[in-house]
């Protein structure tokens, strides 16, 4: 683990950390109130898939003809630009499995565009400590901010000390998992109904949820509604996450509670905040 002390983490000139947590539970709050002065640099992992490695993709669909469709028929303006701060155009392209006339995408290309993902997910990842060390041969940034995908949990192995990605992440940065209270699972729900985020499904759990969901509401691929697949399917995912989120926390970080988001101003508090949990790990 990057920082083995408090008194390691408070000397360091050069400080680096990766977020990691459920979708919603203020990863990009954090970073974003941090870095909000130049000597943190945030890297935003989902705007890069969506930039760097889906653009083309993405370009596509903000094209189309349903989008504009969805678009006048809402009555909503969509950007065709993705920020930090609005990857809805990488939700977009994700869409969601179901019924066509409501929005949907056949349940075999959303599993392509899962596997796209994934494999961007991955490069996106992986590109966080080279940028890391360009950042540092530049001067203008002291420190640095890897605010990570909610499915990174899904693209590694907790388990396995070799693990390439946690591994990679680990060399350069201080892995924080953000945990959210059992309160906050409806909020987070509330959130995700609210303002969509991409969403990334390890394929065999995406099936077995597929299979499960067209079992109990006796529906078949071509009816189901989809804004009520993802939601079935984002209520599945925080259960099936926090495990695997406490086992990366446990072999390779330190966790933070949500709550103590809310304590933070400034980027003292930020960093006075990890020298405890340093001190009690």
């Amino acid at each position: 683990m990057k920082y083995k002390s408090s008194k390691e983490w408070i000397l360091s000139k050069n400080k680096a950390v990766t977020f990691f947590g459920m979708s919603g539970v203020g990863k990009s709050y954090l970073s974003s109130l941090i870095s909000k002065k130049n000597d943190w640099f945030h890297y935003s992992v989902d705007y890069s898939i969506g930039n760097d490695y889906l653009s083309k993709k993405i370009k596509e669909i903000s094209n189309s003809e349903e989008f504009i469709k969805s678009e006048n028929k809402h009555n909503i303006k969509k950007t065709s630009n993705l920020s930090i701060h609005n990857i809805s155009l990488l939700s977009e392209y994700l869409g969601k499995p179901g019924k066509i006339e409501q929005g949907g995408i056949p349940f075999y290309e959303y599993k392509k565009r899962q596997r796209k993902h994934k494999a961007a997910e991955i490069k996106a990842t992986l590109d966080a400590k080279n940028l890391f060390l360009e950042i540092l041969e530049l001067r203008k940034y002291k420190n640095f901010i890897c605010d990570t995908s909610g499915s990174l949990c899904e693209i590694v192995n907790a388990d396995n000390p070799n693990d390439k990605i946690l591994k990679n992440l680990s060399d350069f940065s201080l892995l924080i998992w953000i945990k959210g209270n059992d309160e906050m699972t409806e909020k987070l729900v509330q959130r995700f109904i609210n303002s969509p985020k991409p969403m990334y499904y390890n394929e065999d759990f995406l099936n077995r949820k597929w299979k499960e969901y067209l079992g109990i509401n006796n529906v078949d691929e071509e009816n189901v509604d989809p804004n009520d697949f993802i939601i079935f399917g984002f209520k599945s995912l925080i259960k099936h996450r926090l495990p695997i989120y406490k086992k990366i926390a446990d072999n390779w970080g330190i966790k933070i509670d949500s709550e103590e988001i809310k304590k933070i101003k400034q980027k003292k508090d930020f960093v006075d905040l990890i020298a405890t949990k340093l001190e009690n790990k």
